[in-house]
């Protein structure tokens, strides 16, 4: 953020920044299956779930710096965040996101976007230690994420199209070396806004994921899709609802057999989602609260018991307070 400032100082510039606080219930954040949570609430395997509750309160703030640039009398931003989630009951789970982004006009209706963001220590949940298996100790899952991102976006009339890529790569802690991702991702996002209070967006990504492993492989293909409506009533002009639904399915593509990978081998996941977000915009301040579900289904040809582990439903319904520090453009 301070690069953000110091940049916008050198060319006489004024950063603008948002600042966002939300308080969200998540009745699942480790993303237990349904056996898993009678499991841990039986307490019959503690140490497999050293966790204090299998629900959680998560407060999460957030700040943006955005210094609004001109190069080759094009209009252009750039823009830095963090966000710090803090879990009130598994402090563990607790985490934080950094980003930065360039965002440059190029022609009339085009826009070119860059962006960078990292992770740095992400609790998945605990697994087993792969080096003290034989004496059934857990330990955390933990990983840092990188994601640097390309987008185009070209506006034609009420249509917006915006191609992407995305390199990502997950570097998981020393025990789980195996796991550790390189991600491929393309895609993209089509917007249509016929009138000023409606907006209609579609959505498509590709994943090609490429695991360490050897055993176990985690590499995996992805294909996902989703659907948006934004509308904004036109007496109510304040008020914005937005419902979307996304739909994902990922096969895993690893050439182990199934006798030494069958948690992997000829396994298909279907994950879904679906989300509800209601804004009301005061002056420099907007209310939201947002409800979102999401669900994950499991096919494994070779492992019973895969999806009475990776199976799991989970629910998170926030409320939070947005406010914009001036007009400036902040990217979301």
């Amino acid at each position: 953020m301070l690069l953000v400032v110091v940049a916008g100082a050198a060319f006489g510039l004024t950063p603008t920044w948002q600042w966002e606080g939300f308080l969200t219930y998540d009745d699942n954040p480790f993303r237990y299956s349904l056996t898993d949570l009678d499991v841990y609430q039986h307490r019959e395997q503690p140490a497999r779930f050293p966790i204090r509750t299998s629900d959680d309160l998560d407060a999460n703030v957030a700040a943006r710096l955005s210094c609004v640039t001109r190069l080759f009398r094009l209009p252009g931003s750039i823009e830095t965040g963090m966000k710090l989630h803090g879990y009130f009951s598994n402090w563990d789970k607790s985490y934080g996101i950094a980003d930065v982004g360039l965002n440059q006009g190029t022609w009339v209706g085009g826009r070119l976007e860059l962006g960078y963001t990292y992770m740095p220590n992400y609790l998945l949940r605990y697994y087993r230690n792969p080096e003290t298996s034989d004496t059934g100790d857990f330990t955390a899952c933990r990983f840092a994420e990188h994601l640097a991102t390309v987008r185009f976006r070209q506006q034609f009339g009420a249509l917006t199209i915006l191609p992407e890529y995305g390199y990502e790569y997950d570097d998981y802690q020393p025990v789980f070396d195996h796991y550790d991702t390189k991600i491929h991702r393309l895609g993209g996002e089509v917007r249509y806004q016929p009138v000023t209070n409606l907006e209609v967006r579609g959505e498509y990504e590709y994943r090609r994921a490429s695991a360490t492993g050897p055993v176990p492989d985690a590499s995996y293909s992805q294909q996902e899709a989703g659907l948006s409506v934004v509308t904004r009533p036109r007496r109510l002009s304040r008020f914005s609802l937005e419902a979307g639904y996304t739909f994902a399915r990922r096969g895993y593509t690893t050439s182990n057999d199934s006798a030494i990978d069958p948690s992997h081998a000829g396994r298909t996941d279907n994950i879904e989602a679906a989300k509800v977000t209601v804004k009301y915009r005061l002056t420099d301040v907007t209310l939201t609260a947002d409800f979102d579900l999401q669900w994950r289904t499991v096919v494994a040809a070779y492992s019973a018991a895969i999806d009475d582990i990776k199976d799991y439903r989970q629910s998170r319904f926030g409320l939070g307070v947005v406010f914009n520090s001036g007009k400036g453009k902040v990217r979301r």
